[in-house]
């Protein structure tokens, strides 16, 4: 995992991912790739491909930015399924 999240952080600072979308700004991409993963086919079906794709997208765009942050992801993910357990939904 942390190794993943190297390689996108990695290039996401070489290509100068920060400079387009500062980080305060990185909300805005993560909802242009959801937009993107909610687009339907003509036949109103999602293309499994692209639905697969923007997930990526989606998971590398918050990898980079958590790192950017200094978040420690499997901390947090560890947390966070832990509660998941105990919680009331």
């Amino acid at each position: 995992m942390k190794n993943l999240i190297k390689q996108a952080h990695d290039n996401a600072t070489e290509r100068g991912f920060y400079s387009m979308f500062p980080k305060n700004d990185v909300h805005e991409k993560l909802r242009e790739e959801i937009e993107e993963f909610r687009i339907a086919t003509p036949n109103n079906t999602f293309h499994k491909d692209s639905e697969q794709s923007e997930i990526a997208d989606i998971i590398i765009v918050l990898l980079a930015y958590c790192k950017e942050m200094g978040y420690d992801v499997e901390k947090l993910l560890t947390e966070k399924i832990e509660f998941n357990k105990i919680r009331e939904y």
